[in-house]
């Protein structure tokens, strides 16, 4: 007998507590767990001490310590905090900023203000995507990591590796 599935946890960093609160409200409503932090410091002694969620939302201007050296911190912990996925929010619209933070490492970008569609969609994504560790344990197709396929061989004998688009 299967074992239902966990939700998937996305961390929450947002300074504006009303926005923060909008967005737990929103992700649990649509099956997520989440954990809603207020600032970088708090953001800061998570990482060193909790496991790595599977997804983590930082709005650029966290309180006390900037989104950047957050997602730097993310991608320097280790214990599978390096592979998780991190979306960042700011009221920055310029493409200059979206840019920077991509280049920085982040799977995504949102500008605020964003709509509720597209968050959810975002997260669901780049949750999705997962972290790209264990993808084939066992040889069955309950094993592979959700977002990619099965290796195949193909007419000519060749093996074809195929990833799903998000």
């Amino acid at each position: 007998m299967r074992e239902p599935l966990s939700k998937p946890h996305v961390l929450i960093v947002e300074g504006d507590i009303s926005i923060g609160m909008l967005i737990e409200h929103v992700l649990s409503n649509h099956g997520y767990k989440t954990t809603l932090l207020a600032d970088g410091l708090e953001a800061r002694n998570y990482i060193d001490e909790q496991p790595a969620p599977d997804l983590v939302l930082i709005d650029l201007a966290s309180p006390f310590v900037p989104g950047y050296d957050l997602l730097e911190q993310i991608a320097m912990a280790g214990s599978g905090w390096e592979d998780t996925p991190v979306i960042l929010t700011s009221m920055k619209t310029s493409e200059s900023e979206v840019v920077r933070g991509l280049e920085a490492g982040a799977a995504d970008f949102i500008t605020k203000p964003f709509r509720i569609d597209e968050l959810v969609a975002r997260v669901r994504r780049n949750v999705r995507r997962g972290k790209p560790t264990n993808l084939f344990h066992g040889g069955d197709n309950r094993s592979i990591k959700s977002g990619y396929e099965r290796p195949r061989l193909v007419a000519d004998n060749t093996l074809r590796l195929s990833f799903a688009s998000c």
